[in-house]
């Protein structure tokens, strides 16, 4: 079962392209596939669709820096 469901909103971490060179991150280990993403972006997203094995995510916000994000 997913640990996430459509609407919900996180801040992940883009770490990997996809096979069809979307972006990818992970929620406790969950594959999040968030198109029009690059690798080492932190972006808030919205899920989309939930899968067995993966979710769809939209970009609602992205930030200006690559790596760890700094102290809220």
């Amino acid at each position: 079962m997913a640990p996430i469901e459509p609407g919900d909103e996180y801040r992940i971490q883009i770490t990997e392209f996809g096979a069809e060179g979307d972006g990818i991150g992970y929620i406790d280990g969950f594959v999040i596939v968030v198109p029009e993403a690059g690798i080492g972006q932190w972006v808030t997203i919205t899920i989309d669709a939930v899968y067995e094995n993966f979710a769809l995510a939209s970009v609602t916000e992205t930030d200006l820096f690559l790596g760890q994000p700094p102290e809220a």
